[in-house]
């Protein structure tokens, strides 16, 4: 079990949004928590670097030296799809 102290605004405000939500105001912080957490956990790995797969890390920096710019890619767009 973990404790969070609030400030008793906050605590009001958080009261009167779960009951809002039809759930009590500990259901909506295990959940917000939880889910925070849980989002942590998929973004992250242990050592606290982002966790990007293989292919996408292989890919940065690829095009940092092209010449490439947004008049390039409208053409292109245009040329495509008419």
């Amino acid at each position: 079990m973990i404790t969070i102290n609030l400030s008793p605004d906050l605590e009001s405000h958080l009261r009167t949004i779960a009951q809002h939500a039809r759930t009590s105001a500990d259901d909506m912080v295990c959940r917000i928590v939880s889910d925070y957490i849980a989002q942590q956990l998929l973004t992250t790995d242990r050592s606290g670097d982002v966790d990007i797969p293989p292919i996408t890390r292989s890919l940065i920096g690829v095009i940092k030296q092209t010449t490439i710019d947004e008049t390039d890619y409208q053409r292109y767009r245009k040329d495509k799809y008419g």
